[in-house]
């Protein structure tokens, strides 16, 4: 399917290795000899300092595999056809005098940096059953944290997921200027929370008791608030589902309109329900509210404090650990969250219980997957 597009280039021609140097394409390698901001065609390029071409024949002959590992969204955005880029890199592979393998993340999917899905495709798939010494592997490349005028005159870098890649492979990284200028190491910043951190500073505990039981012995609306990947769902299929709450969301019936046809007849059945969606503002809520008001039974509001950074991060994370089952939250979703947020109250419910975040990581493999940057 398109959102899961990756462009692989390889070649019988490599010889599997233990030792790797990967890097980024554009303002890495090579920039667009027309002076543009992006390349326009496939013969739009020359190599970003005179030194890089005699940098990478000299790895190549220590025995390391050159790898370009490169998000390339404007194959998906039309800005550019996939037949130039890789063509561009067969040119490149040409001028140096050996093969280069090349994976292309083509849209904002599962294979998109910093995740390391090119990596493990890289060695499941093109690597000859060898393992890699990560400690003689390295990535380079230029979306790397640093602020604007971290040299003279140079521009802010517009991501950080170069380096968080290497970070979340496991192996060193360096920027383009270090690694074939010898230039001293920049100031940068992740830009992001850091996944350790998340751990280190939530909560102890998903429930306060000062909010009661979790679960209620007569019929009851359950109101949920928060935002896009807050945990929402994961609560109530863990506390809430087992216990005979029915299960009332948008992204498993479609529309809003099913979802207050639904709450409406099971309230009127004399069944409790919990509405997981997220609910931000008290118009979103009303029409909920009135439905069990109007069968006299009572209204509680489960109201999530993941903060925003955190979600972000549990947006990613929810991909890796479904293996792209799941798809990412488009940024939209949670803009227009914030901008109708209104702080749920004790006036439109008759309790208002906060739900703290905890990770939820049982084992190895989620752990893993959960301390990986995210973008």
């Amino acid at each position: 399917e398109p959102e899961e597009w990756l462009h692989v280039l390889s070649s019988p021609e490599i010889n599997a290795t233990s030792k790797l140097i990967g890097f980024d394409l554009d303002w890495t390698l090579v920039q667009p000899k027309s002076g543009k901001k992006f390349p326009q065609n496939r013969n739009d390029w020359k190599w970003l300092y005179g030194i890089v071409p005699k940098r990478l024949k000299l790895l190549y002959k220590m025995g390391y595999s050159i790898v370009i590992f490169s998000n390339q969204r404007g194959i998906e955005r039309g800005k550019q056809r996939a037949s130039d880029v890789t063509g561009k890199i067969l040119d490149m592979a040409k001028e140096l005098g050996f093969p280069l393998i090349a994976f292309l993340a083509a849209s904002a999917n599962s294979y998109r940096k910093p995740n390391t899905t090119m990596w493990d495709y890289l060695i499941s798939h093109c690597n000859g059953g060898k393992k890699r010494d990560l400690k003689n592997c390295a990535y380079i490349g230029d979306a790397a944290g640093r602020a604007r005028n971290w040299k003279k005159g140079a521009s802010r870098d517009f991501n950080v997921s170069d380096r968080k890649f290497a970070a979340n492979v496991g192996i060193s990284f360096a920027t383009p200027e270090e690694f074939f200028l010898g230039e001293t190491k920049a100031l940068f910043s992740w830009r992001s929370i850091s996944p350790t951190d998340i751990i280190v500073k939530s909560s102890s505990a998903v429930w306060d008791d000062s909010n009661g039981s979790i679960s209620s012995d007569e019929q009851e609306m359950i109101v949920f608030v928060g935002m896009p990947a807050s945990g929402k769902s994961s609560f109530a299929k863990k506390y809430l589902i087992p216990l005979g709450y029915e299960h009332i969301n948008r992204d498993l019936l479609g529309d809003m309109r099913k979802c207050v046809k639904f709450a409406r007849a099971f309230i009127s059945y004399g069944k409790s329900v919990v509405i997981d969606n997220t609910n931000p503002s008290k118009e979103k809520r009303r029409e909920f509210i009135s439905i069990a008001r109007d069968a006299g039974c009572q209204v509680r509001c489960f109201w999530f404090q993941t903060s925003p950074e955190v979600c972000h991060h549990l947006n990613h994370f929810r991909v890796k650990v479904t293996h792209g089952d799941v798809k990412r939250i488009p940024m939209v979703a949670f803009n227009m969250f914030s901008s109708k947020f209104s702080e749920p109250t004790e006036d439109e419910f008759d309790q208002v219980c906060k739900v703290n975040f905890v990770p939820s990581l049982e084992d190895s493999e989620r752990r893993r997957l959960f301390l990986q940057w995210s973008e």
